[in-house]
């Protein structure tokens, strides 16, 4: 009597982890994304906070210039305003997108959530694919002025 597995059974149980392998993957990554988008969401918040703080102190808000450059993530520029470090995008690294409005009229801040089925894409008044004016985002806020036109 031979003791062992069939060449057959290997290759079924190899089959099946694989599958299951394959989904918990999946769903893993988009749990990850959901993290990420997250995190979007409360940088955005705390840009909010900092520039309605810079505008308080300064009586404007920053150029575009200043909170475009690509340079400006993790440093220690707004630092007077309670930001210890500038927050970006927590996967690409890059700033998110600012706009300022008029002279000193408002701004809007812009990231791109990657779970297009976000309520909050919606709530903001955006789509999956633009926000507004600004394709390639589909989240934003923004102050003085309407996040859409």
């Amino acid at each position: 009597m031979r003791r062992g597995f069939t060449l057959m059974e290997l290759l079924i149980v190899i089959a099946i982890m694989a599958l299951l392998l394959a989904a918990g993957y999946t769903n893993w990554m988009a749990q990850l994304q959901k993290g990420f988008d997250g995190r979007r969401k409360q940088d955005l918040a705390k840009m909010k906070v900092m520039l309605e703080q810079y505008f308080n102190d300064t009586g404007c808000y920053p150029d575009e210039a200043t909170l475009n450059d690509p340079s400006i993530c993790g440093s220690t520029a707004f630092e007077n305003q309670g930001m210890n470090r500038f927050v970006c995008d927590p996967e690409t690294k890059q700033q998110y997108l600012y706009r300022k409005i008029g002279s000193c009229d408002g701004y809007r801040i812009f990231a791109t959530l990657k779970q297009t089925s976000d309520p909050d894409i919606v709530k903001a008044g955006c789509t999956a694919t633009a926000c507004g004016l600004e394709p390639g985002v589909n989240y934003g806020l923004t102050s003085g002025v309407p996040l859409v036109p």
